[in-house]
This record gives structure tokens, sequence and C-alpha cells, in this order.
């Protein structure tokens, strides 16, 4: 559910999110007449867009997928020379085709995976990985000048019929002494349908460690990842078991949240002098939630870092925290919208609010997080999010009196012909905040 995503940048990191998160054109291209069906974008158009992209990047959901819709009659003009909605390919001078650059081109980061740790999710997201050759059809196309009309790439490259969902490369561990690693063993997810597991490890701390940071890396196509801690014996779970989400499961009484993602790459690292507890006693739960919007099996898996230092290096202990509001009269109306205006617990000691981040699903337009505080009208902005799918993650140093706590206002547009309330489907919404502090 929370993205601790590359707060700080590194190159390294491949991540994920947001279903070719680019933006609508600021430039004015005039889309030619359709192409022929002789043309390398035609071609392009049948073989490559309608079959793997246009599920969610259509006229309908655009504004959920990054305001970018891949249909024939959209496709072209909302390619050429238009922006990215990614703030860090931006910068890079990127855009989504680059005429005659496939360097420059965002759409080729996206759909090869080789993307910068701040560059959101590899294409497609909840499908198949593009071949070699397709992609490299798409590389000639740019190259050419991406001609509406006219063949300019190699058709023989579209006939490879081959696709797979792209192998995780395992992270490397940490260094002995300087913590551990913990692996989400691959399990399916059937045709078009989700799964959400929670699999158990036990964590076999003889004292307690203390977390300085976290690494991720899973699988493309992940809704969320979190890891928790839990009493295996307790709740009468072995070490190994993968169970599958219920309602009990979503209540387990000893459950508490330590991390957690929604890229296929995140990193995050605590605040000098600040580190996390991990004491005996407790095991490790790996919760993991996929959609699989193809019609071939797909797996899920992922690779957790837990870089740890000494307790003398740690002079304030952090607090996570993940907060929902799970209020169950909240409905957002079928090809309506609703704002939730929410307060959150009150803060009973002084505290630092170091991180803050938020989770919330496809129907999300509009996340604003003020403090309010105690005894004070006005509320103070400190947070805004409007990308559902990678949420900002803010890093501060926000001090909070007994008695302040957060507000938040969410916004959500419903496009469907049916109510949506709270739940724990994709299908479903929620309301969440979450981060870490230290009091």
């Amino acid at each position: 559910m929370f993205i601790p995503q590359s707060i700080l940048r590194s190159s390294s990191l491949i991540v994920l999110i947001g279903a070719l998160l680019l933006s609508a054109c600021s430039k004015s291209v005039e889309p030619p007449s359709v192409g022929s069906t002789g043309s390398s974008f035609a071609l392009l158009q049948t073989k490559v867009f309608d079959v793997s992209c246009t599920q969610c990047h259509n006229d309908i959901s655009k504004n959920i997928y990054g305001n970018l819709s891949l249909s024939d009659t959209a496709a072209y003009k909302m390619l050429i020379g238009a922006p990215p909605t990614n703030a860090e390919a931006t910068k890079l001078g990127m855009q989504r085709v680059t005429v005659g650059h496939p360097e420059k081109s965002f759409i080729l980061f996206k759909l090869s995976g080789e993307l910068d740790s701040l560059m959101g999710d590899a294409m497609p997201q909840h499908g198949q990985s593009l071949s070699p050759n397709k992609i490299e059809f798409i590389r000639q196309w740019i190259a050419a000048g991406a001609p509406k009309d006219g063949m300019v790439a190699d058709t023989a490259l579209l006939n490879d019929a081959s696709s797979a969902q792209a192998a995780l490369v395992p992270l490397t561990p940490p260094p002995a002494g300087q913590g551990f690693q913990l692996h989400l063993a691959p399990f399916p997810i059937s045709p078009a349908s989700e799964r959400e597991i929670f699999s158990y490890k036990d964590a076999n701390l003889s004292q307690v460690q203390w977390v300085k940071s976290f690494d991720i890396r899973m699988r493309q196509g992940s809704h969320h990842f979190i890891l928790w801690t839990l009493d295996g014996a307790q709740e009468g779970v072995n070490d190994g078991d993968v169970r599958d989400r219920s309602d009990n499961e979503m209540n387990r009484q000893t459950r508490s949240y330590v991390f957690g993602a929604q890229t296929q790459d995140a990193h995050y690292t605590f605040p000098d002098g600040v580190g996390l507890p991990l004491s005996p006693g407790k095991g490790f739960d790996l919760n993991s939630h996929y959609v699989n919007t193809t019609n071939e099996p797909y797996y899920g898996e992922a690779y957790i870092n837990v870089v740890t230092v000494p307790e003398t290096a740690v002079q304030h202990i952090a607090t996570p925290f993940l907060q929902g509001d799970f209020y169950s009269g909240f409905v957002i109306p079928a090809h309506g919208s609703n704002t939730r205006k929410f307060y959150w617990p009150a803060f009973t000691d002084t505290t630092h609010l170091f991180l803050l981040s938020t989770h919330t699903h496809a129907r999300m337009t509009n996340f604003n997080v003020y403090v309010a505080r105690k005894g004070v009208t006005t509320k103070e902005l400190i947070y805004h999010n409007a990308d559902w799918h990678e949420p900002a993650t803010l890093q501060l140093d926000l001090l909070l009196m007994p008695g302040d706590r957060l507000y938040s206002e969410t916004s959500y547009t419903n496009d469907t012909d049916h109510d949506i309330h709270f739940g724990y489907t994709s299908q479903d919404e929620m309301n969440v905040v979450l981060g870490y502090f230290w009091q």
C-alpha cells in the first residue's frame, strides 16, 4: 500500500507504476489521417497497442492511467512530442515519443523496463512484457521519424508472438551482520483475476535488530506489497504458510505494519540517528497483492532487504503507522464523485513526523493532508497527491504537539455504472495515510 519510493534518487533501481504515467500533450500536434494498414504505425496500433495497452490506456479510463489513451483515434497525437507526466523523465528532456530519437523517447524506457528509480513502473503493468523484437520495431519506427504513414520498420519483428512476464533479478543480500533478506517465492495469479496473499516467515531473531533502511524488488504488476510482523505461534501459522486474503486474515490481532511498496523497486533510508526496532518473538508476514489482466497465468514474487545498524547508532526510535478510514457508509455513486473529509487520531505526545504517504485505488483524483493544530481553526496543508498509482512520498521533520492531528480531504470520481465502496480489491476504494514518526 505504501510507496516509500526512492526519496534519494538511485539510478540503479528499476521502479514501477503508473501504466505509462505520461501527461497530456503540451505541444500541439495535428493527427494525420488514419494510416493505411501497410504503415508501420498502423501495424504498431493493431499488433501492439490494441493487444497489450488499450485495456488500460483507452479513451474512457485514460484519466486513471496517466491521461494517456492509445486508442486508434488518439494514440498518435498523445505520443508524438508529448511530455511525460513523470517529473524525472521530463527533467531529462524526454518526450513520450521524441521524433528521430529513441534514446529520448520515454515509451521505450517504459516498455523495456530500463528505468531510473523515479520513473515509475515498467509496461505493460498487468500483462506479459513485450518481446524484444516488438520493442525493436518501435525503436526503428521512432528512429525513422515516427511517421503516421509509410513503412519504415521491419515488419518481420512483429511476427514474434513470444511474450513473457519479465524475470525478476534478485537483490544482492546485505553483508553478513548488516541485515538480512526475505524472499516471497513466486505464486500464481489466475488469468483475468487478482490475488492477495500472506506468506509467513519465521524471523529467528535472537536479539533486537535496529533497521536503518529497506529495499524491495518485485515482479511488475503489483498492486501493493506490505511487510508486517506477526506472532506466528499465537496466530497458529507456521513458517512457509501461504494464506489468501479473507476476513480472518485482515483482522489478525498481532499483526503490525513495518514497511510497504507499490513500485517494482523501492528504497527508503531513515534519517540519521533514527532506527526501527525489530524484537525477537515475532515473525514476518509478507503481504502481496497482484492484478492479472491477461488471459495467461501470471506470477507474483518479491525480494526484501532489511539493512540494520548497531544500537549505538540509534538516538530516536522510529514508529511506523498505517491508518485506514474504513467508514462503511462512504459511497462513490455511479457516474458521480465524492470527497471524504476525515480527522485522523490526535497525537498524545510531542512527535516528529518524518515521512508521510497515502494509499487509495484507481478512482482517487486528489488527496490533500493538513495539520489541524489543537485550538487553531486554520489548517496547514502539508501534502498533496493526485496520482493514485504512484502516490507522493513526503520527507519532512514536522513537529506535532499533543492534541494536534492530521486532517485529510480525499476526492474520488466514479465512471462506472455501479456504486463503489471501501474495500480490499482493486475494484473497491481506500483512504489510507501512512508513514513514520519518532517521539
